[in-house]
């Protein structure tokens, strides 16, 4: 567990307050927001979407997790680690909207001595109209709160990592910089999202995100995505060391099935008269709960509805069951932390598994290629 310890006392912070922000005269007002339970707090989640593939739905996810939760009368800030700001836009706030309260602000602020108490009113609430609570839930929807994203983040991120190493007195570096500020708001909310850049090495953001994440939530839509899960769990391990974090143990992974088809028709897979691509993300949602079992969800994000060669009909997408179902898992205390049972055997038993699926879709063999990045 992250060290939670603050040094600031208050009892309520103001934001402000957007509503209809994709509108030019969206209405901004301001709102105290008062500190949790003491149990809430405690149970606060910080929970990162991360894939070193882009296009695997880390954004949407992030979006329907949070969203749900806030239905289900929990206090949601959403944080937008991405430079490409993709959720904050699909939570409607367009680049143009409130560009000073963005995290590329908080970054410029941070080597400043004494703005800590300016930082933590960057965020500002969303409002939206008749926004109604879970079915079967009792009482008001929480509150939803965004970090916006900036363009522009990882170069402030970066330089305020070079100004604090340098001069400051307040934090050892800008993770530290990071962790108590979150740590600040798992005081008000229950659900801190973080989306992610399809990245890894080189990239702060992700370094930041997968140091003060409690739970790591990986998309997986195809054999790339699956191919990258090794150096992914590999370069995640790494970075939340003891020796490199500080912390006694790495976060937690959970992996979602996203733009695929549980296996809802095994005659005629066994008959191979099921559309090929059906059977194929099958076998690559089979594999995953042979190689990482409870650690897989069960439900996933399933295709578009359409008419398959197979002449069954599937749903349209709904993240509903997934996102209860990751509910589940992250609140259930009594699994222990992925790190435990990922060893070279299953390192080695998931490559040889989807080795196996490359060869029966050929066309489709993929090698994962490292990103580059501009210094």
């Amino acid at each position: 567990m992250l060290d939670r310890n603050i040094s600031m006392s208050i009892e309520t912070i103001l934001l402000q307050k957007i509503k209809d922000g994709n509108k030019e005269d969206s209405k901004i007002t301001r709102i105290f927001l008062e500190k949790l339970s003491q149990e809430r707090q405690e149970n606060s989640k910080v929970i990162a979407a991360m894939n070193n593939k882009g296009g695997v739905g880390k954004t949407s996810l992030s979006a329907a997790y949070g969203l749900t939760m806030a239905r289900k009368n929990k206090n949601v800030l959403f944080w937008d680690n991405d430079g490409q700001s993709n959720l904050s836009q699909r939570l409607g706030i367009p680049d143009t909207k409130l560009p000073d309260r963005r995290i590329s602000t908080v970054y410029a602020l941070a080597p400043i001595a004494g703005t800590m108490e300016t930082i933590i009113q960057i965020p500002f609430v969303l409002d939206y109209p008749r926004f109604m609570r879970y079915r079967g839930t009792k009482g008001k929807p929480g509150v939803i709160a965004l970090m916006g994203g900036s363009h522009d983040v990882e170069i402030d991120a970066k330089g305020a990592s070079e100004k604090i190493n340098k001069n400051s007195l307040e934090y050892k570096n800008v993770y530290d910089f990071t962790r108590k500020l979150i740590n600040f708001y798992r005081q008000y909310f229950d659900y801190i999202i973080m989306d992610t850049a399809p990245a890894l090495e080189g990239n702060i953001l992700n370094q930041i995100s997968a140091r003060v994440a409690d739970t790591i939530i990986t998309p997986v839509d195809g054999l790339e995505a699956a191919l990258g899960i090794n150096q992914l769990m590999g370069w995640i391990h790494g970075e939340t060391s003891p020796e490199i974090s500080g912390r006694q143990t790495p976060p937690d992974i959970l992996f979602a099935m996203v733009k695929y088809i549980q296996p809802l028709a095994s005659k005629e897979e066994a008959a191979e008269t099921i559309v090929t691509d059906i059977r194929y993300r099958n076998d690559i949602y089979r594999t995953m709960k042979e190689v990482f079992g409870d650690y897989t969800c069960d439900a996933g994000v399933k295709a578009a509805t359409k008419i398959m060669q197979s002449k069954l009909m599937f749903r349209k997408t709904d993240y509903d069951a997934v996102v209860n179902e990751l509910q589940q898992k992250i609140e259930d205390k009594s699994r222990p932390n992925i790190f435990t049972i990922w060893t070279n055997e299953k390192k080695q038993e998931l490559v040889d598994k989807l080795d196996i699926i490359a060869k029966k879709n050929i066309k489709r063999k993929v090698e994962i290629r490292q990103p580059k990045y501009i210094m």
